[in-house]
């Protein structure tokens, strides 16, 4: 990267690498792997929400993203779901924004909603992010 920062070492053992650190907005000195806060107070790695308002469930994909996401130098994000951790299939639902970070201003936390099933018919039962630099 331009700030010779080193995405591939996670040198603050908590089992981060440093891209997923910058793209999650944690940081890469400090041994910290906690979930993100979902009104935006904390940053951190992605985590599945239940609402139950309104008498119904309603399951959400949550992660933090840079605001500068997509540029270069910065990273894309893709929400992936999975029936059984092997095979992959892109959100279909483009990501909404839920709340500014108040925890980095760099940051915005934004949602997807988790899917019952995927493309193929199998029950959605896992959620990642895909994390890649921008170049």
């Amino acid at each position: 990267s331009e700030n010779g920062e080193n995405f591939s070492d996670a040198g603050d053992s908590d089992g981060l690498h440093n891209l997923l650190e910058f793209a999650f907005g944690t940081d890469p000195n400090t041994p910290d792997h906690a979930d993100l806060v979902i009104d935006g107070s904390v940053n951190g790695i992605p985590i599945v929400n239940a609402d139950y308002s309104g008498g119904t469930v309603e399951f959400n994909a949550l992660f933090t993203r840079r605001d500068d996401h997509g540029a270069q130098g910065s990273v894309t994000y893709t929400p992936q779901f999975s029936s059984d951790l092997m095979t992959w299939a892109d959100s279909e639902a483009s990501p909404t924004l839920v709340a500014d970070s108040t925890d980095d201003a760099a940051y915005e936390l934004v949602s997807v909603p988790y899917p019952f099933f995927l493309p193929d018919g199998k029950k959605a039962r896992y959620f990642r992010v895909a994390v890649t630099l921008v170049p």
